[in-house]
This record gives structure tokens, C-alpha cells and sequence, in this order.
């Protein structure tokens, strides 16, 4: 999966997606449906459109509050001609993660191919930097074992507090 999400990083989709599949093979459902997300973006990339729609739909039936899920079908119901489609999965990807204004960018499309141009340019006016949330577990387990220095200086500050002046020594010592 980490290999999946370097590839795609690096623009080698095609690999991506070979790393995905595995990931998608889980037994752990929440991992299934992130890696069906991230598999979907890659067929995406790729203009794989039909089996785009079916892993951010597949990921939907798994997490049907998944904002990166609606957004998938969103953007492939946009690229696939279906701005009716694209707006209502759009609209409930951003009222699920509001801070996703990155989103305005395709509903702000959608709206223009319905011919709505008033409700295109306010969507569009909203565009900004926030990307649609994405709960990877992968990614959360990385972090909680990550042992940055700020970890190490935290931790020792922690024992420090609890009066423990050894073990924060050992713990600031690493930082």
C-alpha cells in the first residue's frame, strides 16, 4: 500500500495501481475502502473511467459517509458527461467535509455543463487549497509509531510532569 501511494506520488500510475490491488485484497474493510479511494483516483489519472466508478462505488458501499468516496464518484459522474450526478455527490462530499474547497473547482464544472452559470462562478469563487479527507489507517498506524524528535520531546516533557526525571532525561536525551 505505502508503495502504492509512492508511486502515485512519482506519476507511475499504472505501478500504483498494481500496489493498490493488493491493499484492496484486505480483509480489513476500513483499508479496502481507502485503498479502493486511492485505486479509483489512479484509474482516474489513467482515463479508466469505468473502473474508476466501480472502486469509488464499491468504497461508498463500504463507507457511505466517505467524502473521498463521494468526491471519486463525483469527479468520475463529471468526467463521464453527468454533471446531475456529479453536483449531488459533490455537494454531499462537501457537506460531509466542508473544508474540502478543492471540490468547488469540479461542482463549479458541473453546474457550467447544466448551463447554470450563476451557481458555476459562485462555486468556482469558493476554490481553494483544502483537499477532501481520506481516512487511511495506513497512514494514521505511520504516524502513532513515528518517533520524531518532537515525539521524544514531548514524551520526556510528559514524564517530567509526572515526576519521573529519569525516564523524561532518557526521553529528552533522544529528542
Amino acid at each position: 500500500y505505502r508503495q502504492g501511494l509512492l508511486a502515485v506520488f512519482d506519476g507511475r500510475v499504472d505501478e500504483a495501481i498494481k500496489w493498490f490491488d493488493r491493499a484492496v485484497a484486505s480483509p480489513d474493510e476500513a483499508l479496502q475502502a481507502t485503498a479502493l479511494v486511492r485505486r479509483g483516483r489512479a484509474y482516474l489519472d489513467r482515463g479508466d473511467l469505468d473502473s474508476a466508478r466501480v472502486d469509488f462505488a464499491t468504497a461508498l458501499a463500504l463507507k457511505p459517509d466517505s467524502p473521498a468516496a463521494l468526491a471519486g464518484v463525483g469527479r468520475a459522474a463529471l468526467a463521464a458527461g453527468e454533471p446531475a450526478q456529479a453536483i449531488a455527490s459533490l455537494e454531499q462530499a462537501l457537506q460531509l467535509d466542508p473544508g474540502a474547497s478543492q471540490l468547488y473547482q469540479s461542482l463549479g464544472l458541473a453546474y457550467r455543463e447544466l448551463g447554470n452559470s450563476e451557481q458555476a462562478r459562485a462555486a468556482l469563487a469558493r476554490v481553494g487549497e483544502g483537499e477532501v479527507s481520506l481516512a487511511d489507517p495506513i497512514l494514521v498506524l505511520i504516524r502513532s509509531k513515528s518517533r520524531s524528535p518532537q515525539f521524544w520531546l514531548q514524551s520526556g516533557l510528559a514524564q517530567a510532569d509526572l515526576g519521573n526525571f529519569e525516564a523524561a532525561a532518557d526521553q529528552i536525551g533522544r529528542a
